[in-house]
């Protein structure tokens, strides 16, 4: 059940979308000018966009919908954060 007036659940997407633009544009593009291709692991720049969505989510859906989407995420997304670590130190 949705836990925000809908207005509010504009200003968490609008929030989100913001967040995604800054990301990207700011952190992920400087890391990427900075650090050399064997430290970075696409996978984790990944890892915390998620984690702030589901943070997103759990303010519009509330804690529950926030750790199921959570697990759900860590269920599929463990092992091709470790394929990402592996295929990096390869190349690397």
């Amino acid at each position: 059940m949705i836990q925000t007036t809908p207005l509010q659940t504009f200003a968490v997407l609008a929030a989100l979308a913001a967040f995604s633009i800054f990301y990207n544009d700011v952190f992920v593009e400087n890391l990427a000018r900075h650090l050399p291709a064997k430290f970075r692991a696409t996978s984790f720049e990944v890892v915390f966009g998620v984690f702030v969505t589901c943070v997103g989510i759990g303010v519009i859906l509330g804690l529950q919908a926030m750790l199921v989407c959570l697990l759900c995420f860590a269920a599929s997304g463990l092992r091709m954060i470790w394929g990402d670590v592996r295929r990096t130190e390869v190349l690397g």
